[in-house]
C-alpha cells in the first residue's frame, strides 16, 4: 500500500478511508484495541503496511503509523 499524504492527519484519513477504522496501542506488553480495551494477540496481528511522519528533516523525532488487519475480527 501506498499513501500520497504529506503528514501524520491526511496519513491516518486515507487509511480510515481503505477500512481501517480501529485504533490499537500497546500498553503493559499487549496490543490493545483502544476503544475497548481489549487485548489482541500477536499471532492474529497482519502488519499490512508502515509508514513514518518527520517533523522536519534531520530532527530525529517523527511518528510511525502502521495499518493492521486482526484476523480474529474478519
Amino acid at each position: 500500500m501506498e499513501l500520497n499524504v504529506n503528514d501524520l492527519v491526511d496519513g491516518v484519513c486515507e487509511l480510515v478511508k481503505h477500512g481501517y477504522d480501529r485504533e490499537y496501542r500497546i500498553k503493559d506488553g499487549t496490543i490493545r484495541e483502544l476503544a475497548t480495551g481489549a487485548p489482541t494477540a500477536t499471532r492474529d496481528i497482519h502488519v499490512d503496511a508502515a509508514f513514518r511522519f518527520e517533523s522536519e528533516p534531520d530532527a530525529g523525532d517523527g511518528s510511525n503509523v502502521y495499518a493492521i488487519s486482526d484476523r480474529a475480527n474478519i
